[in-house]
């Protein structure tokens, strides 16, 4: 009821705006509280409340393309997130685990936010054909009457069980530390675990792997905070770098935290934002490309910096190149005048010439100056 009203409150707001720019800057305003309220349902989880917010907020303001990028990329990490579970239910019920495999239908049909996805029909008809009969006898009482506890608790151990059956018993017992972190009183987890972690085959590998991943995770929280300072002071840059160096601590199937889908999100943000500032400069170059063949060097060199500096760029590319090209036109004549000289009257004389292709050329990837320099070189050897 109380989204109806805000709905309602918004919808008003929109008409005054399109009619007579009456409201301008409280919807702006609004815009931009809705786009950090989906940032802080994100970190908690709320998918679906944050896409509503994102959504809003796109409303409200259009221009606010941050947000739109955001709704994107949300409903396809969401709509991967329920095939996978379920897919991963799928190969549950396969084993007869039906009550797990349920568990991971819910979850899955969760994750959907369009109501004519295909998948959230499969996924409604897995559940109304899932059986519940409990196959799996630890989930019985002495007297072959279900557990209320156990069963519950299997649900919170389904995540840890199917590492153990992939053989990855590190991430299987860090699994089973958060459940035991979180719930104490879960016997089971408390059990495997200790039974795991007494194995004499795999105790001191897995406490090893476990400990790898626990500092993995800190690493990448320490990464995460310091990219979001970044952000904050404006060095988008120095953010967006952070950013990818704590994602690309995990790789495939890795067992990842749960702020991973925020920091996916907030480097998108930080690539838009890049983007939006470097596309200035290549304006700037490329009008002082086709201006002027002078200062070539500065611009070069900004390029250069540039292309470290931001994410991937063809256009940053392609003008570095007309750089190069530029420079070759230029250093081409002086390395004939020189090949020549080196022709007709021998090193001693030609070398000096060389030496002036290599200013005229000034960046290794000249073509010119590469000869240049693999010719003067020559020419000091047969001089020495």
């Amino acid at each position: 009821m109380q989204r109806k009203i805000i709905f309602l409150f918004l919808l008003l707001l929109f008409v005054l705006k399109t009619e007579t720019g009456f409201a301008n800057d409280a919807a702006e305003d609004l815009a931009s509280h809705f786009y950090r309220q989906s940032e802080e349902e994100i970190g908690t989880g709320q998918w679906h409340s944050a896409l509503w917010a994102l959504k809003t907020a796109v409303l409200l303001n259009p221009e606010l393309a941050i947000a739109s990028v955001k709704i994107e990329s949300l409903e396809k990490e969401l709509h991967e997130h329920a095939l996978k579970n379920y897919l991963e239910g799928l190969r549950l019920e396969k084993v007869l685990r039906p009550r797990e495999a349920r568990m991971y239908w819910q979850t899955a049909l969760q994750s959907v936010v369009n109501e004519d996805d295909p998948l959230k029909i499969k996924i409604e008809r897995a559940l109304s054909l899932v059986s519940l009969r409990a196959n799996d006898v630890s989930l019985r009482g002495p007297e072959g009457r279900s557990n209320p506890d156990e069963v519950q608790n299997i649900d919170k151990m389904s995540i840890a069980r199917n590492f153990l059956e992939k053989g990855d018993t590190a991430q299987t017992i860090l699994s089973l530390k958060q459940i035991v972190a979180e719930e104490p009183e879960n016997k089971r987890a408390v059990e495997v675990l200790s039974r795991l972690q007494a194995s004499p085959d795999e105790k001191g590998k897995s406490e090893n792997i476990s400990q790898e991943i626990e500092k993995k995770f800190a690493l990448a929280q320490e990464l995460f905070e310091q990219a979001k300072q970044n952000r904050e002071m404006g060095s988008w840059a120095e953010s967006w770098q952070n950013f990818k160096k704590s994602i690309s601590l995990f790789k495939g199937d890795d067992l990842k935290p749960p702020f991973f889908s925020q920091m996916e999100a907030d480097l998108k943000e930080c690539e838009q934002t890049l983007n939006e500032q470097l596309e200035v400069s290549l304006h700037r170059w490329e009008k002082q490309l086709a201006a002027e063949k002078q200062n070539l060097k500065a611009i070069g060199e900004e390029i250069k910096i540039a292309i470290q500096k931001y994410p991937p760029s063809s256009k940053a590319d392609r003008l570095l190149e007309k750089v190069y090209d530029h420079l070759q036109s230029q250093a081409l004549p002086l390395l004939m005048q020189a090949n020549t000289a080196q022709q007709l009257e021998g090193c001693s004389s030609s070398v000096p010439l060389y030496t002036k292709v290599l200013t005229t050329a000034i960046f290794a990837e000249v073509p010119a100056r590469q000869e240049a320099q693999r010719n003067q070189e020559a020419c000091k050897m047969v001089v020495e």
